[in-house]
Formats: C-alpha cells, structure tokens, sequence
C-alpha cells in the first residue's frame, strides 16, 4: 500500500504542476491580449503623437551609436554611472549626444540620501532621477540647476552645446582633475 501511496501522491504533483504550467500560460496569454488591446485603443488621431512620445528601454551599448532609434532610452543605476564615467566618459557623453539615458539612485539608499546629479549631467544625461523626501546637497543643486529655465515647474534646461553637437569635443575629465586636486592637497608643502 506505501507504493500505491507514493504513486498516487507522485501523480498528485504532477497533476499540480501541469495546472500550475497552464496557469502560467493562461496568464502570459491574458497579458498579450490586454497588451494588445491597449495598443488598439490608441485613436487614430492621437496614434502620430504617441508615436513621438514613446520612449523605448534598451540596454546601454556604448559601442553601437549607429542602427539605434533616437527614442531609445537606457537606464543606469548611480555606480554604473560612476564607473563608465571614469572609465569611457568620452563613449558615455558621444551616447549620450544622440540617445536619451535615466540615471537613478542606487536601491541600497533606503535613507533616501542621493548622489551627486552633477556627474550625471556632466556625462550629458538627460533624466536624472533624485529623492526628495529629505533635503540635501543633491536636491538643492537640482534646485539650483532649473531656477535657470523658470525653476522646477519647468523641469527642462538644454544642455551645454559641448554635450550635444557632434565633434569629438570634451568636457573636462572631471575625475583626473578631482584626483590631481586631490594630491595637491595632501602633498606637504
């Protein structure tokens, strides 16, 4: 009877996991469909300006500036962004001249602190993503950064013409500069 027990509860799991398998299914199914659904109910008088406004997530490639559309997006976390800055800043910035790019805090930030937005910019990112459930030095330079165009109900400030014209121009490498600086002070006189 310990046999036909094991057999019938093996079939059991079986059976659970094959219901589980079509519920999986049925869901991703029901997920297309709504998907679907939602794209077709876009007017066709509105559909040209929802084409203009779409903005699609793609991974960041630095080597690939070309076969891409200009409403590509990539999104960074702030240590992604440390490390290309230091390392590719010149392929960052050249990225980011012709694609959008969203940098945001890291998850480890559950103090809600930030990081410094300037590096961001610097790089030429375009969306910059803060906490501002606490004041700090972060939110108060991105303040400072938008009182230029009306302050942060505006929200949008062009770019510097070295971030966004094609030319092979740099900005300073502000890392080298930060570390020469660096040395300087602590080099005894």
């Amino acid at each position: 009877t310990s046999l036909a027990l094991e057999e019938e509860a093996e079939e059991e799991l079986n059976r659970r996991g094959k219901d589980k398998e079509r519920r999986r299914e049925n869901r991703v199914k029901t997920k297309d469909r709504e998907k679907k659904e939602k794209d077709t109910k876009v007017p066709p008088a509105l559909r040209s300006f929802y084409d203009l406004i779409l903005l699609r997530g793609k991974a960041l490639d630095l080597t690939a500036l070309s076969g891409r559309s200009a409403r590509d997006i990539c999104s960074l976390n702030e240590g992604r962004l440390m490390r290309l800055s230091r390392q590719r800043l010149i392929d960052l910035q050249q990225h980011n001249r012709k694609f959008m790019a969203r940098v945001y805090p890291a998850g480890s930030r559950v103090l809600s602190s930030n990081f410094n937005p300037t590096i961001a910019w610097l790089c030429g990112c375009q969306i910059v993503s803060l906490n501002h459930q606490v004041i700090t030095l972060a939110s108060i330079l991105s303040e400072g950064r938008f009182l230029e165009n009306g302050g942060s109900a505006c929200g949008y400030v062009l770019k510097p013409p070295l971030l966004r014209e094609a030319g092979g121009q740099k900005v300073m490498d502000f890392f080298k500069e930060e570390t020469a600086v660096a040395e300087r002070a602590c080099t005894p006189a």
